[in-house]
């Protein structure tokens, strides 16, 4: 794990002993071991003394996110708020942050998991099997800036270049996990799992999205089963060649371990929204069965009722350059006819529902148990993305 980089900020000049004072109370909000002191590039910047605008003016950059410590000591605050409205007119994002707060210790032990699990993203590889579904128009991102904005590789392979997944072996931790379900389809979808996990592993993949719907058309058997089993062992795994979300599965795992469930939006509303997909992870679901593929009928898919009361929502563009994130409350678990296997029924605060009906960022959206909010807006920030936090 990498420390985070703390520049002490005091005025030109100042006694040694301001500054070994400063690293002293630094400590006790973040321990030595996760902190590294230095003047340039740094990831926190700890105002001490006023008088020390310039220094820190110097070492800041464009696209930087910078949280900014302060004491109400030796007009520390006062150097902070005048730094905070220059960077401010220059586009760069800055938080205060007051070291007597406990919610300062919360904020930099976050600081430190989040990027480190970012630079832990950095040199990943995304597999693409098949090609982006063709219906998904703002989903797929550019190779280049997959790489350039998070430093994961996108690595394309043909549905071709594969071997038959009927020559694969149903693995047995798969049947116990699906036996509820017609145990001929179960053993199609279990063929799939193993020749995707076999791919991942000799292609040295870190997550995966499958364009699925040409095995319903061309085999007669779903992926739902197999990506769900997939993202239970770890794996992010995406359907519909869904760059957007697989990636957001991949920053997922690495800050919070968790992978979520990708679902589509399938109605919005001030007083209920419906969110259903038929890829959920066992885990996320408190009880499932086996059901077919909902838009075709054909093959396997999960229908199970979601976990939690409380979930966290979020996805990127195409772009990587803006995040819609929210967080909500879940009403009901139904089972409609007219939407995919496994539905929530959610409550969204009134800005989500506004984002998502006039100006959206696509169809599938990340949804995990849980509050995490700070924790992706922290990531946003870290990636100078325009954060919609409703």
């Amino acid at each position: 794990m990498t420390p985070l980089r703390v520049k002490l900020a005091a005025h030109v000049g100042a006694p040694e002993d301001i500054i070994n004072d400063g690293k002293k109370r630094f400590s006790k909000l973040l321990s030595p071991e996760k902190t590294e002191f230095a003047d340039q590039d740094p990831d926190v910047i700890f105002f001490l003394t006023g008088g020390s605008e310039r220094p820190v003016m110097q070492v800041v950059e464009k696209g930087g996110f910078y949280p900014m410590v302060t004491t109400d000591a030796a007009n520390s605050n006062a150097s902070a708020l005048e730094v905070k409205a220059a960077l401010a007119k220059q586009g760069i994002e800055s938080v205060l942050l007051d070291a007597d707060d406990k919610e300062t210790i919360e904020f930099l032990e976050l600081l430190f998991q989040v990027k480190n699990a970012l630079a832990s993203i950095n040199g990943q590889q995304l597999g693409l099997i098949g090609e982006v579904s063709e219906w998904l128009v703002a989903s797929d991102i550019k190779p280049e800036v997959l790489n350039s904005k998070l430093g994961v590789k996108l690595n394309r392979i043909s549905w071709a270049t594969l071997p038959d997944f009927q020559t694969m072996v149903t693995p047995e931790d798969f049947k116990s996990k699906f036996g509820k379900g017609n145990l001929q389809e179960v053993e199609k979808a279990g063929q799939v799992y193993s020749l995707l996990k076999s791919t991942i592993e000799t292609s040295n993949l870190d997550g995966v999205t499958v364009e699925c719907f040409s095995l319903v058309k061309e085999k007669a058997v779903s992926g739902c089963l197999a990506l769900a089993m997939l993202n239970e062992i770890g794996i992010p795994a995406a359907c519909e060649g869904d760059i957007v979300s697989a990636t957001g599965m991949i920053l997922s795992k690495a800050i919070l371990g968790q992978i979520p469930w990708m679902a589509n939006v399938a109605k919005i509303g001030y007083e209920k929204t419906l969110l259903a997909h038929c890829t959920i992870a066992p885990g996320l679901v408190s009880d499932f069965e086996i059901r077919t593929h909902f838009e075709t009928g054909i093959g396997t898919a999960i229908q199970g009722d979601f976990i939690g009361d409380e979930f966290t929502m979020f996805r990127f563009d195409d772009s990587l350059e803006n995040m819609f994130l929210a967080k909500g409350k879940v009403l009901s678990r139904p089972r409609y006819a007219s939407a995919c296997r496994t539905q929530v029924e959610v409550l969204l605060p009134e800005g989500a529902v506004d984002s998502l009906r006039e100006n959206p960022l696509g169809n599938h959206h990340l949804i995990l148990p849980g509050d995490h909010e700070k924790a992706f807006q922290l990531a946003g920030q870290l990636l100078n993305l325009t954060n919609v936090v409703n």
